[in-house]
């Protein structure tokens, strides 16, 4: 875990090195993921408000459903469709006072009786603590208070790492989100009463 996240600072960094400058306005995305998965459904829990899916490689999954209510209506044989979309966007602040952490969750409604979403958007701000120009190396302090150094690699980084200054803040945003369509199995005529 440890690895991951010194990476994702890495990453972070290496895109705000790239952008430098932009105060005024969103960061700007260096990496996004999109994937799709599409499985049939084994196993409803109403309690827990989850679903278990098998995918065509027959791998099964639990995931909670954004909106429980859809899971009333379903049978094991139901289709389920889940997209992701994952995003890491940077850049860097201006000197000031930051919240060093914050978490926005939402659940978005669907004009779909069988369908719903979620949205995690988790923004760090980690000022800047110390600039090395001659070992390539930027510090910034998290959300914990912990120091972190960060090896700047490329030549083309390195050049413009003598632009920051102490005190600036290197803000990630990290974005997860989520959208699940049900498709409820049919109840097969000979089966109805």
């Amino acid at each position: 875990m440890c690895k991951l996240v010194l990476a994702a600072w890495t990453l972070a960094l290496l895109a705000a090195l790239a952008c430098p400058r932009s105060y005024a306005g969103e960061p700007q995305t260096i990496a996004s993921d999109d994937s799709v998965m599409v499985g049939k459904v084994v196993a409803i829990d109403l309690d827990a408000g989850t679903f278990t899916m098998l995918d065509g490689a027959g791998n099964e999954t639990t995931l909670s459903s954004p909106n429980p209510e859809i899971l009333r209506e379903l049978l094991p044989g139901s289709v389920a469709t889940v997209a992701y979309h994952r995003a890491v966007a940077v850049d860097i602040q201006p000197e000031g006072e930051h919240a060093a952490y914050q978490l926005q969750q939402s659940v978005a409604p669907s004009q779909e009786a069988n369908a719903g979403g979620d949205r995690e958007i988790v923004t760090v701000l980690a000022p800047i603590t110390a600039i090395d120009t001659r070992r390539h190396i930027l510090s910034v302090r998290g959300p914990s208070g912990r120091i972190t150094e960060l090896d700047v690699a490329g030549k083309e980084d390195r050049r413009r790492l003598h632009k920051l200054k102490v005190g600036q803040v290197l803000r990630v945003r990290f974005t997860h989100a989520r959208l699940v369509h049900l498709q409820s199995a049919s109840i097969p005529d000979a089966a109805k009463p």
